[in-house]
Order: C-alpha cells, then sequence, then structure tokens
C-alpha cells in the first residue's frame, strides 16, 4: 500500500501546467498572472486550449492514481488514500520544491472514480457560481464613482451621504449627472438580465442574474465592496423580470417623495411593494424570489437612513446640508 501511495504522489507531481505552459508560449509559469501551476492561470498564460488540455490531464492523474489503487492494492482505504497522496502531490510536487496548483482539478479527477455521484452537482455549483460572477461584475461598475469624478467631485464616497448612487451624484454633481447615472444603473440591471435570457434556457437564471447584479452594485469588488444602495439598478431588473409591476412600484415611489421629500423613504417603500405587487400581477416565481431578495438588501442597506427618518435627522430632497441638523437640534 505504502508503494501504491507514493506512486500516487509522484503522478500528481507531474506538473502539466507548467510543460504545457512552456510548449504553448515558452513561459514560465511561475512568473505569470497569478504564478498558481494549475489550468486557470494556464489559460491567462497560453490560451483556452491549453486550459481546458491541463484541466483535463489534471483530472486524469487524479483519477487514474484511484484506478492504480483499486486495481493494484488489497486494502480498502487505499484508493481514498492514493486519491489524497495525488491532491498532495499536485499542490507539493517534489519536481518543483513543492510549490505547484491548487489541486481543484486533481481532485475532480479523484472524486470522479471515488465518489461518482458528487461530483456532477459540486460541478454544478461551480458553473453556477462561475455563471454568477459575470453578472456580479456588470453590476459592479460604479457609474455613480465615475461620473461624479468627471463632474467634478474628487471622491463620491467623501460627499454627502458617501452613497455610490444617483441621489448623491445629483447632490455633488447635479441633475444632469445624478439623472445619467440613474439612466446607467438601470440600464445595467436590465441588461443583466437580457443577456441572462439569451445566453441560459433555465427559468430561474435571469432572476439570479438581476439579482447577482443588485448585489454587483452594492458591494462592487472594484471599490472594497463599498457601493450604493441597489435602488436604480432594481428597477432595471425588474422592468424586465416583471413590467407589470414596476411601474406600481415607481408610482409608490413617486407619490412618497413627491408628498415627503424622502427619497430614501419612497425607495424603502416601493421595494417593499414589489415582491406582492409582482406575485399579484402574475410574474414568475424566481422573478417573486428575486424581488424579496432584492427588497430585503435594499431595506438593510437603507437602514441608517430609516434611523435618521425616526430621529428627524433624514435630509429631505431639495434641503440644504444643514437643514436636517437643524430640525433635530429644533
Amino acid at each position: 500500500m505504502a508503494l501504491i501511495i507514493l506512486l500516487a504522489y509522484l503522478i500528481g507531481s507531474i506538473p502539466f501546467a507548467l510543460l504545457m505552459a512552456r510548449r504553448w508560449s515558452a513561459a514560465d509559469l511561475r512568473l505569470v498572472g497569478s504564478g498558481n501551476l494549475g489550468a486557470a492561470n494556464v489559460m491567462r498564460a497560453s490560451g483556452v486550449t491549453a486550459g481546458v488540455l491541463v484541466a483535463v490531464l489534471d483530472m486524469a492523474k487524479g483519477a487514474a492514481s484511484v484506478w492504480l489503487a483499486e486495481r493494484f492494492a488489497t486494502n480498502a482505504a487505499a484508493p481514498a488514500a492514493a486519491g489524497f497522496a495525488a491532491i498532495v502531490g499536485h499542490v507539493y510536487p517534489v519536481w518543483l520544491r513543492f510549490r505547484g496548483g491548487k489541486g481543484v482539478a486533481t481532485a475532480c479527477g479523484v472524486f470522479s472514480v471515488l465518489t461518482p455521484m458528487a461530483v456532477p452537482p459540486s460541478l454544478a455549483i461551480f458553473i453556477g457560481a462561475v455563471w454568477l460572477t459575470k453578472y456580479i461584475s456588470l453590476g459592479s461598475v460604479p457609474f455613480a464613482w465615475l461620473l461624479a469624478r468627471q463632474w467634478g467631485a474628487h471622491d463620491l464616497r467623501d460627499v454627502g451621504s458617501g452613497n455610490l448612487g444617483a441621489a448623491n451624484v445629483l447632490r455633488a454633481s447635479g441633475v444632469t449627472a445624478g439623472v445619467l447615472v440613474a439612466l446607467l444603473d438601470i440600464t445595467k440591471g436590465a441588461l443583466s438580465v437580457a443577456i441572462a435570457r439569451y445566453v441560459s434556457d433555465q427559468p430561474a437564471a435571469p432572476a439570479a442574474a438581476g439579482l447577482a447584479a443588485i448585489v454587483g452594485h452594492v458591494y462592487p469588488v472594484w471599490l472594497r465592496f463599498r457601493g450604493g444602495k441597489g435602488v436604480a439598478t432594481a428597477c432595471g431588473v425588474f422592468s424586465v423580470l416583471a413590467p407589470l409591476a414596476i411601474a406600481p412600484a415607481l408610482s409608490i415611489f413617486a407619490v412618497t417623495v413627491w408628498l415627503t421629500k424622502y427619497i430614501s423613504l419612497g425607495s424603502v417603500l416601493a421595494s417593499v411593494a414589489l415582491p406582492p405587487i409582482a406575485y399579484f400581477a402574475g410574474s414568475p416565481a424566481p422573478a417573486v424570489v428575486a424581488a424579496c431578495a432584492a427588497a430585503a438588501l435594499i431595506v438593510f442597506r437603507h437602514r441608517s437612513n430609516l434611523a435618521r427618518l425616526q430621529r428627524g435627522g433624514e435630509r429631505r430632497f431639495g434641503a440644504t446640508e444643514g437643514s436636517a441638523s437643524r430640525r433635530v437640534n429644533s
């Protein structure tokens, strides 16, 4: 059994990523991209074909290690031990001073033999996470921050409420910039859903993509996860997901802001009203679920506004900087 485990470790140590990157682009993969000896870094350094081939080879060496143990070892634990040894060999290869990859593809090959029924769900989770990432990235495009800089505000996070949204851009850079940001944020939400409908035939895909875009807007990866509150992006998302529900929700927002001059209150009330309106309007179940999740996130992001409303310190639309504080002190 010890000989089988040693052989599995040596098989796992074969540095296919390093060899293929040198063959395809004469590059030392340890000095390229992340420096990781894995298929993803090969794809960056040498192209999709080389990356896919490395992934297949790494899976093959994991599967081969388990197969050899099943074929030649009598101990029942030998296949699992050999598979683990192959993963360790990939991560810490003896040929490269124990600096290897991260073991994902090799582990996929190992468990495709050890527990074949568990691999497809795991791959589905991986593919789904990668698929959602592009919609989160689209939602993360910080139009408010970019346009405010273009219009003269140095960093929107240091101006007004500090929020990366259309309302704060309007305060910092004027009506034109604020309206443009709102339109761009609406567009990126609608575009996320439209792209998902085009590339996927899964009923829940558009709703998942739209929700991912809202999350991306609220927690943008480019700005250390400090973004806006998701209202305009959600408007774009549900104008495609639940078009019959968006007009009543917008009416609630407009009437609330007109009566109270509180944009935050209008945003919260419209967001909370959207899920039941979508449900009674006959929207698909994934859209209703996404509306509930979006409403919860938007209300959560407005918690400081709600606290100021309760104290009477929330700024009204069109009010000057010091008017809210004067009302609190009076």
